[in-house]
């Protein structure tokens, strides 16, 4: 059984103990820096799902404003068509009523009447007409496409754990090390 000096012995406890307090720091900041990374992850998480349900509630939000849109626009135009066909129809009335008044035998006054009666249908059906038009709903602007914020970026991983290098051991020494060394 071999005795070990207390020469020795105290060099493997330096040795040990020098070692334990390099090693220590590294394994506690990785185990830091480890959970700060998992923290930082789950409230990366939660705010992806945050964003992506805003941006979800934004396209909704804007299709829905272009249906609207797209509906009252079809109103107005069914609307619209149905004025001008009232219209055309008063103003083709009154052009049958003129023709029919100035048939057969015409006189001054008769063709007098029948211009006066004719413009009367004709500012009647353009009254009407422009009284329609202006009741009309106005249609809604164009939606605007919203705008997203970026996407929220993921955390850093942390670094891997550095593994502490192997020293020399204790009791060699450099001349054994160049011995192995070629010589030119």
């Amino acid at each position: 059984m071999e005795t070990f000096s207390s020469k020795k012995v105290k060099a493997i406890s330096a040795l040990a103990v020098s070692a334990a307090l390099l090693i220590a720091p590294l394994s506690t900041a990785f185990a830091d820096a480890a959970s700060d990374y998992q923290t930082a992850l789950a409230a990366y998480k939660v705010s992806l799902t945050q964003w992506d349900a805003d941006r979800k509630a934004a396209q909704t939000a804007y299709k829905v404003s272009q249906d609207a849109r797209q509906t009252a626009y079809e109103s107005r135009k069914t609307s619209r068509e149905a004025l001008d066909k009232t219209f055309k129809a008063a103003l083709a009335k009154a052009k049958a009523d003129f023709q029919a008044a100035t048939d057969g035998k015409l006189t001054a006054a008769v063709r007098n009447a029948a211009i006066a009666a004719r413009a009367t249908a004709i500012t009647a059906a353009t009254n009407a007409w422009n009284s329609g038009i202006s009741a009309l709903a106005a249609i809604p602007a164009i939606p605007i496409k919203p705008v997203f914020v970026a996407r929220p970026t993921p955390p850093v991983k942390p670094a891997a754990e550095v593994k502490p290098t192997k020293q020399a051991k204790p009791g060699k020494s450099a001349k054994s090390e160049t011995s192995t060394a070629k010589t030119p």
